[in-house]
């Protein structure tokens, strides 16, 4: 009880520092989004019609529509935007040369002042004409730079697009030509080093699933799974951090604009499936492929979202949302390292659904990380947890092997069985020397078998054919097993149905009528693979215990907790057979069965 107290403060003082990891994330991003610090063209003017005229500062274009620059849509194959930026003194006064910046899916001409400055691409009337020009392009304007309103104009097709954009345009602005280059970079250094990060903690993981795929790694199931999900969890989330920042530090043509956006699609799927895989393993309970197959089907149908942001947005939501459901659930069942993962899942899932625009342009960066770190947190807690775990179970199973090693030794036995030896001895010498080289047998493969985790089924069967040797001459009872169909070379804990068969023959006097046990081997129903049935006969005056109590039954469980963890299940119970009473136990086991971590 102490020790689940400790672990609930610990949990909470965890809870207590990603809470304020994620306030000062939140405080990270309530910076000033990454915008050029220059003057911006807000509002243009949109002409349909390829007039050469629109590029000079005193055409009458006022019978065109005004709109925002991010409401600008492609009204024919080649079309004209005019705008004013007003200049003051501060901007005038730069000795440093200025430049315009241009953002757009769109090749483009532009004009300042009636003045061609440059061309970003090649303007074209059809996709064959034109040459896609660059996503994001600067052009120094010739000094000097006077105060006043200046005209600018710019020639545009957008013939390559790929997609039908919610925004086309993105900006035009006017500023420091060395700011503007450094702004359009960003912090590239902390970027890629946050990426790396990531991506080597995926790495790491998954190459830790490889070789606990490969039998080189002892691990759990469970544990083997969550490696693959972080593993997947950060490889997407590090490409996804590259492929939403490469625009800040590569220049490429706009029509490879879509495959980027497709690309940041794939790995919001790839991410939001990772996260629920890792969440599913890391806190395993029934239901676990369900929600798999949830957040699966779930992130690839909002793929089908009107917009990438909103396709991004939906797909890490779904994945949010599932993920932040099953922590929920762990908590509630007392796993307090789950909250490790549940807070930021929270706040994530706040941000998605409250700014979804904001919340992938600026704010993605930090939710990839702080998803990744409180992972990270949350499996390195469950695998110190995992292994506590292991060691009480392994020192519990020490304790009911040398108990079991005890009571096969004890005074009484050993005392009764060289009673019935000294006994056949004086009247059988024959059956005397059988089961006294049976209950050598038995001894030393009782020895042999014991300190090991598991054993082949040959050897278990050779264990308890030795057991029921000795006891039939102890007790002038005919005992015999019939174990046909079990596959000889099947793995299973030491002294398994060994236990089953002394837990028998302790409740049981079966007189002259003998006893003929019987074990069983098949498919079991999924998710477990292998199925043993154990029959023991019900003397008339038979006392089995039938609530899975005693210490036989406790070894029983010890043994395969260790073996399999929670991934196993025995049953017992009273059935009839032909009219015979029977004590049937069912074991069914996993079909590859994990290792233990």
């Amino acid at each position: 009880m102490l020790i689940d107290r400790r672990r609930a403060t610990t949990a909470r003082r965890w809870c207590a520092l990603a809470l304020a990891a994620l306030a000062a994330l939140a405080a990270l991003t309530g910076c000033s989004p990454d915008r050029p610090p220059a003057l911006a063209l807000t509002t243009v003017r949109v002409l349909a019609s390829d007039d050469p005229r629109w590029a000079q500062p005193d055409a009458d274009d006022r019978h065109a529509p005004r709109v925002p620059i991010t409401g600008v849509r492609p009204p024919a194959p080649v079309w004209w935007l005019r705008g004013t930026l007003t200049v003051d003194a501060t901007w005038a006064a730069r000795s440093a040369p200025l430049a315009l910046a241009v953002a757009a899916l769109a090749s483009c001409e532009v004009y300042w002042d009636g003045v061609r400055l440059g061309a970003n691409g090649t303007v074209g009337p059809s996709a064959r004409a034109e040459r896609p020009g660059l996503l994001v392009w600067r052009v120094v304007v010739p000094a000097p730079v006077v105060v006043g309103d200046h005209a600018v104009s710019l020639r545009c097709s957008a013939h390559h697009r790929g997609f039908d954009p919610q925004v086309g345009f993105y900006g035009v602005w006017l500023g420091d030509a060395a700011e503007l280059t450094q702004a359009a970079g960003g912090d590239v250094a902390l970027t890629l080093v946050c990426a790396g990060a990531l991506l080597t903690v995926g790495l790491f993981h998954l190459v830790r699933f490889g070789l606990a795929r490969a039998g080189r790694r002892r691990r759990s199931r469970d544990g083997r799974d969550a490696d693959l999900g972080l593993g997947v969890l950060g490889l997407a989330a590090g490409a996804m951090v590259i492929a939403e920042s490469v625009k800040a530090f590569v220049d490429y043509p706009y029509d490879l604009h879509v495959v980027r956006l497709r690309v940041l699609a794939a790995l919001a799927w790839l991410v939001s499936v990772g996260l629920v895989g890792f969440v599913t393993a890391r806190y395993p309970r029934s239901g676990r492929r369900i929600a798999w197959l949830v957040a699966a089907g779930g992130a690839t149908l909002a793929l089908g979202a009107d917009g990438y942001d909103a396709k991004v947005a939906s797909v890490l939501g779904v994945g949010l949302v599932v993920a932040l459901a099953w922590t929920g659930l762990a908590v509630i069942a007392r796993r307090w390292d789950a909250g490790l993962a549940a807070v930021p899942l929270l706040g994530g899932l706040i941000g998605a659904v409250a700014a979804p625009t904001a919340f992938i342009d600026y704010y993605l960066f930090f939710l990839l990380c702080g998803l990744c770190l409180a992972m990270l947190l949350a499996h390195a807690v469950g695998e110190a947890r995992a292994r506590e775990v292991h060691e009480a179970t392994a020192l519990a199973n020490a304790r009911l092997e040398i108990e079991l090693l005890r009571r096969q030794l004890a005074p009484h036995f050993l005392l009764n069985t060289l009673a019935a030896l000294g006994e056949w001895f004086e009247t059988e010498p024959k059956v005397a020397s059988a089961m006294l080289e049976a209950l050598g047998q038995e001894l030393r493969l009782l020895s042999d078998l014991s300190a090991r985790t598991e054993v082949a089924m040959a050897d278990e069967l050779a264990l308890c054919r030795c057991h029921l040797a000795v006891m039939a001459h102890r007790r002038d009872e005919v005992l015999s097993l019939d174990a046909d169909g079990v596959d000889p070379a099947a793995m299973v804990p030491p002294a398994l149905f060994h236990t089953l068969i002394e837990n028998a023959l302790s409740h049981n006097h079966y007189g002259a009528a003998g006893a003929a046990f019987r074990l069983r081997q098949d498919r079991g129903p999924a998710p477990r693979g292998t199925r043993y049935t154990f029959d023991a006969p019900l003397a008339p005056a038979g006392r089995v215990r039938a609530d899975g109590g005693g210490v036989g039954l406790r070894y029983v469980h010890a043994r395969l907790r260790e073996r399999y963890g929670d991934d196993y299940r025995v049953t017992s119970s009273a059935v009839d057979i032909d009219g015979a009473a029977r004590w049937r136990t069912v074991i069914e086991l996993p079909a590859q069965p994990p290792r233990t971590p």
